[in-house]
């Protein structure tokens, strides 16, 4: 009897068992549910401000802050004109040039260097003192001549001794020309002109220079330039950038030379050379140019920059345009096509010709727009 109870008793607490587990398993999903469904709900009260848990409320604000923050980086980002007083101008050292206009073609880029004038200065040496024994030697002629005609004569042998003197001198007359040519050209502008000797003089001073221009092959064909710009290849040039021109968008601008002919080709160079004359006494001998037609065929209108006007900021280029008296503002560039010591910009991106280019401490004048961006708390 006593086992019969004690079987029902364990029956009982099994089933109690059972029937709570089941409960249990039932109640979970539910729970699961209502926690799942509660959460979206709760969201939309705390975007209008409603009531919620502290922790709905926090990432709520965490999230409004970040989106505010890329809205205020862009901001901070964007250009700003930087407003100078003139003393303050004064100080930081700022200088402007106007854009200048120049039409740009690279496959007409030439490599041109100064030639030294030695060799102009032994040629007309030569050219001179024949020029002249060709004179002396004409003149003794024509007065031996006039006195073998009249009594006390000379005799037969001086008059042809005074004949083969006259011929050699003006061999070596002819011969001296030659020279002149392979020096300067056979093309030449002022060549065989009667008392036209100034240019020649001034190659052989240096007060005037001698510029060879070598081109790529096919640029030009049957066609000569009527004038050529030659852009210093170093900026730190002084001779070319600083003495010559007077700032330093003109030393990227460079120099403009004519007349233009053509030069005997450069061993050194496959291509079509050309002379040209640039009347600069202080161009140093030697100077190496990139030189382009001042109107290339093909090319492109636009403006060139120094390259001191460029600063880098976010990855992008930029320069700094003075829109108005102190006031400066930031413009992006490109500058994919480097011109001598700056960059050309294709006409309407970024510069317009005239519109004045800050060409001395850039840096600067991004710094301090940098400093007015953040504040002084930051």
């Amino acid at each position: 009897m006593v086992l019969l109870l004690a079987a029902g008793l364990l029956a009982g607490c099994d089933r109690s068992a059972t029937e709570a587990q089941r409960r249990e398993s039932q109640e979970a999903p539910q729970a699961r549910r209502g926690t799942a469904e509660g959460t979206p709900r709760s969201a939309p009260g705390a975007t209008r401000g409603g009531a919620t848990g502290a922790p709905d409320s926090g990432k709520a604000t965490s999230d409004g802050e970040a989106d505010k923050t890329p809205a205020e980086g862009e901001s901070s980002d964007a250009p700003k004109p930087v407003v100078l007083t003139a003393e303050e101008r004064q100080k930081l050292g700022i200088a402007t040039a106007p854009a200048q206009a120049i039409t740009f073609s690279d496959s007409s880029a030439a490599f041109g260097v100064v030639l030294s004038h030695d060799a102009i200065a032994q040629a007309v040496a030569d050219l001179e003192t024949a020029s002249s024994a060709a004179h002396l030697s004409d003149v003794a002629l024509t007065r031996g001549q006039k006195l073998a005609a009249g009594p006390g004569a000379l005799g037969i042998d001086t008059l042809e001794t005074l004949q083969k003197q006259k011929s050699a001198d003006q061999a070596a007359l002819s011969l001296a020309r030659r020279k002149i040519t392979a020096v300067v050209g056979v093309r030449f502008p002022w060549q065989g002109a009667e008392g036209d000797t100034g240019t020649l003089n001034a190659l052989a001073s240096g007060e005037a220079k001698l510029v060879r221009a070598t081109f790529p092959s096919g640029v030009f064909v049957g066609v000569t330039p009527k004038s050529l710009r030659l852009v210093p290849l170093d900026p730190g040039d002084t001779a070319a950038a600083n003495t010559v021109l007077t700032d330093t968008t003109a030393a990227s601008i460079g120099l403009t030379a004519t007349p233009v002919w053509d030069a005997p080709q450069d061993p050194n160079l496959p291509g079509r050379s050309f002379f040209t004359l640039l009347r600069k006494a202080d161009i140093a001998e030697g100077s190496r140019f990139q030189v382009i037609p001042a109107a290339a065929a093909g090319g492109v209108t636009g403006v060139v920059i120094p390259a001191t006007a460029v600063v880098i900021t976010s990855g992008q280029y930029w320069c700094y345009l003075e829109k108005k008296p102190g006031t400066f503002a930031r413009v992006p560039i490109v500058i994919d096509k480097p011109l001598g010591a700056g960059y050309f910009l294709s006409d309407g991106v970024g510069v317009s010709e005239g519109e004045k280019v800050v060409t001395s401490s850039a840096g600067l004048l991004l710094a301090r727009e940098m400093n007015a961006a953040t504040g002084p708390d930051e």
